[in-house]
């Protein structure tokens, strides 16, 4: 592979070093209870190669917006009961660096993963994706030094961009909480033939949805392997019940990459009703009571949701994968303040922003489960807003809830809040807020309020440590 021309290799071989300096640093003291010395191993290397990344940022994509189109849509009649096509809403995507990270990253895996999996590969798959758009251009496309990547890695590459870029086009739609197709279960038993995703929101229905990609060949044998995916993998499960609802549309989203000005969106989807309908209402001040949504579709996207901001342990218990523990009973959480709302993460390092904080190591200690820790450095931190996040460990870790009622009121994050995190991320020091209320932070964020919460299961709440 030849190396990318703009970046140096002094400076990726110093941050490369620093990096693993950090976690193995790490490692060493925490298997000492040595927390401070820990922290030191972070500071002391986050400082060594914080002028090459700041010097380094401007390279690559990192604070630009970008926009696509979406060029072609075909829409198909289904015969099938309860069927019901929606017209598409918008006709292009308007995307930051940090969104299509975070959205890439909760798409990536079909399962709850370890945390020290699934925290390096998202920071991979960040500067995988950052080295190879530019920060100049508005349109969102490709750079040409792709193409120096082998096969293997340009797939990954393309199929990450692809289902993270088909993500936020259902969020643009007002689809909220979503999973994989295999984690929630259900669809027609007479074809093995599946799609990726599931998407519910308020007042929208069930969704099915299946995301292509590709680099490279022709537009129009492109076009048709996105209509075999709606054809294929979307439209014979539709009219079935899938997770406890019926599926009541479907999309075929793909994201043809071939141009280094301007990546096009091709989507085929299941035609709305010739009669036209009420409009549903925006995402931003509907609530999940406006139409039944699956407690099930819920309960999958709030585990992925809390297994890449807390860990696996505590999304296999939200997924009911097994009894719950006495490790179940205390859970432990870092909470914080950012853009006027508390945050819920896993007790982790802090991030360069949160130096200073002595008391964090002492409180720390009094941690009854060390399994929650997680030891290791994050450029970008995935967290939970507080609100959110507790009416979802009370619905699905409190056996005395009804976690089988229709509906759970589940708040949807308003637009606002979305841009006012985009704002930030323009200047390189916000984030991006999912509307399930995950959220994806940098770690130039502006944040304060730091401390730890415990979540007892005993009273459905959390306490102070």
């Amino acid at each position: 592979m030849h190396p990318d021309p703009r970046v140096r290799p002094d400076r990726f071989l110093r941050s490369s070093f620093t990096m693993s300096l950090s976690i193995v640093g790490c490692l060493s003291s925490l298997l000492k209870d040595n927390y401070s010395e820990c922290l030191g191993f972070v500071i002391s290397c986050d400082q060594n190669g914080a002028n090459d990344k700041f010097s380094e940022k401007a390279m690559v994509w990192s604070t630009k917006s970008k926009s696509l189109d979406i060029t072609s849509t075909t829409s198909h009649r289904s015969s099938a009961p309860k069927v019901v096509g929606r017209a598409l809403s918008t006709s292009s995507l308007d995307i930051t660096p940090t969104e299509l990270f975070g959205a890439a990253a909760r798409s990536s895996h079909l399962h709850s993963i370890n945390i020290a999996i699934a925290t390096p590969e998202s920071v991979v798959m960040a500067r995988l994706i950052e080295q190879y758009i530019d920060n100049t251009s508005s349109n969102f496309a490709i750079m040409s030094n792709v193409d120096s990547l082998k096969d293997y890695v340009k797939s990954y590459f393309v199929g990450t961009v692809a289902a993270g870029l088909a993500y936020m086009t259902m969020i643009n739609e007002g689809y909220v909480w979503s999973d994989h197709f295999e984690n929630v279960g259900g669809g027609n038993p007479k074809t093995k033939r599946k799609p990726d995703y599931v998407f519910a929101g308020p007042a929208t229905g069930l969704a099915l949805m299946e995301a292509k990609g590709a680099r490279s060949g022709n537009i129009h044998t492109f076009d048709g392997r996105v209509l075999d995916g709606y054809s294929g993998q979307v439209e014979p499960h539709l009219g079935h019940q899938v997770g406890g609802q019926t599926a009541v549309r479907g999309y075929s989203i793909g994201a043809w990459m071939q141009s280094t000005t301007q990546t096009e969106l091709r989507l085929h989807h299941t035609a709305p009703p010739a009669a036209p309908q009420t409009q549903a209402p925006s995402p931003s001040t509907a609530t999940s009571s406006s139409v039944g949504v699956a407690t099930s579709i819920q309960r999958s996207n709030f585990a992925t949701a809390f297994a890449l901001a807390h860990s696996p342990m505590l999304a296999n218990s939200i997924r009911r994968e097994g009894e719950l523990t006495l490790e179940d009973e205390v859970v432990p959480f870092l909470r914080f303040r950012w853009l006027g709302h508390y945050w819920l993460s896993s007790p982790q390092l802090p991030i360069s922003s949160w130096r200073g904080t002595a008391n964090y190591w002492r409180v720390l200690r009094a941690i009854p489960f060390r399994g929650w820790i997680n030891p290791f450095y994050r450029p970008q931190t995935f967290a939970i807003r507080e609100d959110i996040g507790r009416l979802a460990l009370r619905s699905f870790l409190d056996d005395r809830a009804d976690a089988d009622r229709e509906v759970i009121p589940f708040k949807v994050v308003d637009d606002d809040l979305r841009e006012q995190a985009r704002t930030y991320e323009r200047e390189g020091v916000g984030g991006a807020v999912f509307p399930d209320g995950l959220a994806l932070i940098a770690s130039g964020a502006k944040i304060d309020e730091l401390g730890l919460l415990l979540w007892r299961r005993a009273t459905s709440d959390f306490e102070p440590i």
